[in-house]
């Protein structure tokens, strides 16, 4: 399945940006859980505030499994591009520096002086308006390879950044619409918890009114932090581009 295919498919899974609403079986259900663990006094508080139960467990369980799928094959689908977008960061460097010396060359080129009064033989009879413009187009056409080095110095180095920007793009479409789905989920997951938990206070109705349950969403976390370190990167290439641009102007 090419990178596109996954990414629409991906965005299909969002469902129109609606978080889908629990179904009659599942109310039900939830209702029944939280009534059963309310009537038992199943339903603890830990040390640091967190509300703890089996049903409850089991919610967070089943959205760090999902989690840890999407985040999984969201880092499969984008290996390559990272791995890409590390063999273009390494490259940009060596091109600048290309495009330094093509510079340097062609600056040196131009400030060569050129005898534009010089005859060469079979030219006696022109004038000294013939002989300047030879002399002109000779010391251009001597200066269209420095010239031609700048260009393809610059259009590889251009190439270069464009490449990494779309691909940095694409990583960050994928992995904000991976976060989407998973944002859904939870709140999804937090639905199912308000039912049963509004259930079990039917029974114990000392408990807050809403419960304290932590979703880490570790796996989220972690391609994050790769994710992150590869748009610090990029935006300290940008900066430095900019400020190169800025010298140049002035």
């Amino acid at each position: 399945m090419t990178q596109k295919k996954v990414h629409q498919k991906r965005l299909q899974s969002l469902d129109k940006g609606r978080v889908k609403s629990l179904g009659p079986v599942e109310k039900l259900t939830m209702r029944y859980a939280g009534w059963v663990d309310g009537r038992h006094g199943l339903l603890r508080c830990s040390q640091n505030g967190d509300w703890q139960s089996s049903v409850l467990k089991q919610e967070v369980d089943s959205y760090e499994e999902f989690c840890a799928g999407q985040m999984g094959r969201l880092k499969f689908e984008e290996e390559d591009e990272f791995k890409k977008l590390n063999i273009l960061f390494d490259t940009v460097v060596p091109l600048k520096t290309n495009l330094t010396a093509a510079k340097q060359v062609l600056k040196n080129a131009l400030a060569e002086d050129v005898d534009l009064t010089r005859r060469k033989e079979g030219e006696e009879s022109l004038t000294e308006v013939q002989v300047a413009a030879r002399r002109n187009r000779e010391r251009e056409e001597s200066l269209l390879p420095f010239k031609r080095a700048v260009a393809e110095s610059e259009k590889a180095l251009s190439d270069t950044i464009e490449a990494i920007f779309t691909s940095l793009s694409q990583v960050t479409e994928s992995f904000d619409s991976a976060a989407k789905i998973t944002n859904r989920v939870l709140q999804h997951h937090q639905r199912r918890i308000d039912v049963y938990w509004r259930s079990a206070m039917r029974h114990l109705p000392d408990l807050p009114p809403l419960p304290n349950v932590t979703f880490t969403n570790n796996s989220e976390q972690e391609f994050a932090k790769h994710y992150e370190q590869v748009v610090q990167r990029a935006e300290k290439l940008r900066l430095t581009l900019a400020s190169e641009l800025q010298e140049e102007v002035l």
